[in-house]
């Protein structure tokens, strides 16, 4: 399985750490620094697209919205960082997103 991380705002402390879990867990992680290259590495050739996932967070709700519609079989996982820890409406109903983690970093 394969992650693509695409948390440009978090802490380097904070991607570092949940980088090591990941990792951790087998499955090999691939950091994007743009919207762009999430979609660029998710179209690189031999890519299974349905052992892939995008762990985002909610501020990247337009991201999240195209991702889903393009590739409708692969798992989001939402990190939602707002003080109520509430997902953005728009989200609610985007079928790929199966996990939502709070985090107040």
């Amino acid at each position: 399985m394969r992650a693509l991380l695409f948390l440009p705002d978090f802490a380097k402390a904070n991607k570092n750490d949940l980088s090591v879990v990941i990792r951790s867990s087998g499955i090999q992680l691939v950091e994007c620094d743009t919207e762009e290259e999430v979609f660029t590495r998710m179209n690189e050739p031999g890519i299974s697209l349905r052992r892939s996932l995008l762990i985002t967070d909610e501020t990247h709700s337009n991201l999240v919205e195209k991702f889903s519609q393009i590739y409708p079989n692969c798992l989001i996982i939402l990190t939602i960082r707002s003080a109520i820890g509430l997902l953005p409406a728009n989200l609610r109903e985007c079928l790929p997103v199966q996990c939502f983690v709070a985090s107040n970093n």
